[in-house]
Parts: structure tokens; sequence; C-alpha cells
């Protein structure tokens, strides 16, 4: 409860401060920095390489509120979400499975927010949790004091007041789920500041920017700033979803 009391009040601060050299011109901003956060559990899992794609089954778990629920919120339809998805996958070497063809893995995915209560006295606050989305254990911070001289957490608790935008894919292995099995194999978090943006108008850059480091691990959490002039173009052909009777069963109570 103190902990959690203590980093609200940090991520409070360090919104309010000078923490990253470039807060003015952000809060005006016409862009966005996009962070990025993977963690391999299965080193073994199917990675594409050129000419030998994997293969893939697509689930969605649409949208969601990870966090305090907030009203007014504008998001994207879930058939323009999954042809983004289908095609920055394709992009880095993930195909749907065709008919005929066994998936390797089942990409399950989710898009929504993570903001935190905006009441610092309950007792669920969201902001630890936020920052573990983002990443934060990897500077080893998650489980202690926050350490607010440390210049990649007070960058990630910036983003803690005003709530994030959130991609997730997580890859399970096929084989294990039909035996009723969800073995994961991998998870990358894709994060972005909801000031000064809708989702729908921020999701294409998250996604694009973002696409490289799919399935791949960080080491710490990857900052990337698109740019006030860049422009996302996600180019969709035909869509074909193809339905393989998986039913895939997670822990809810599992960690983001």
């Amino acid at each position: 409860m103190k902990y959690l009391k203590s980093l609200v009040c940090l991520s409070i601060a360090i919104a309010c401060s000078t923490a990253r050299a470039d807060w003015l011109s952000d809060f005006f901003r016409e862009s966005a920095d996009v962070v990025v956060n993977t963690d391999v559990i299965d080193h073994n899992a199917p990675t594409p390489t050129p000419g030998k794609p994997v293969y893939y089954l697509a689930v969605s778990a649409g949208y969601r509120d990870l966090g305090w629920s907030m009203a007014g919120q504008k998001m994207p339809e879930s058939i323009d979400v999954l042809r983004m998805v289908t095609k920055i996958l394709e992009d880095q070497g993930y195909r749907i499975a065709p008919s005929g063809q066994t998936p390797g893995i089942i990409i399950l995915y989710s898009w929504g927010t993570f903001y935190p209560n905006p009441d610092p006295n309950t007792p669920k606050t969201y902001v630890a949790e936020i920052m573990k989305f983002l990443g934060s254990y990897k500077a080893n911070a998650a489980y202690g004091p926050p350490n607010i001289f440390h210049p990649e957490i007070a960058d990630l608790a910036a983003l803690v007041p005003q709530g994030i935008y959130i991609m997730t894919f997580s890859a399970f292995d096929f084989a294990s789920a039909q035996k009723g099995v969800a073995r994961l194999l991998w998870k990358t978090n894709v994060s972005n500041s909801t000031r000064g943006f809708y989702l729908p108008e921020i999701l294409p850059t998250m996604l694009t920017v973002a696409a490289p480091l799919i399935g791949k691990e960080t080491k710490h959490p990857v900052w990337i700033n698109p740019g006030k002039h860049y422009q996302p173009r996600i180019e969709i052909g035909p869509l074909k979803v193809i339905e393989m009777g998986i039913k895939l069963q997670t822990d809810k109570k599992s960690p983001q």
C-alpha cells in the first residue's frame, strides 16, 4: 500500500518536472513516443527466417481496459485491428496458416487502455501494474522502492498519470494448445501515452514502429520516437480469416 502511494506520488512529480528533457515540446507534441517491451519465455520458439515463415493462428482478445475505465474513449473497429495486425506480422515473416497448413503458434492479441486510478488513496491504483507492463522490472525497480534517480524509471513513470494505450501480442505453442495447455512462448507489449491522441489515430504508428521488435527479446523497454513528420502507411490486401476450432484458455490472473 505504501509502495503504491509512493509510486503514484513519484509519477505525478515526474510528470510535472523535467524528467524528460523534451517535456515541454512533448506537451504540445504532434508525434509520440512508442514504448515496446518483449519477454521471450521459450527461446526455442519458432522464429521466421528469410524464405521460412512461421505460420500462426490469430486469436483476438478484443478491446480491454487493463486498469481504470475512462469514459469518452474512441476505439478502432475489430476488423481494422485484425487487418493491421495481419499486415505487420506478415512483414516480419509470420503468416496466417492457410487451409491444410498446421500452425506452429497461436498469436493472441488485444488492444485498449491502461489508466491509473485517479484516487491515490484506494488500495488499487494500477500504478505498479502499468510500470510492470512498460517493463520497469528490467531496470531492477519492480520489487522495491522506486528509484527516482534512474532515468529509465523516470521516463516510464512520466507516462503513468495520463495513462497509456496498449497493444499486446502473446504467442502460444499450437500443439500444446490442442491438448488444452497454454504454453506461452513470448509476449510483446506496445504502448503510447493517451495524451493528445485517440487510439484509432495512433495505433497504426504504434504497430508500424514496433513491428521489428515483436517476438524479439528487449533487454530494456525500447523507446521509439517516430518524429512529427512520420506518416505511417499500412497497405492492406484481401483478408482471409481461417477458423481452426481452437479455443485458447489462459490464466486471467497471470501478470501483464
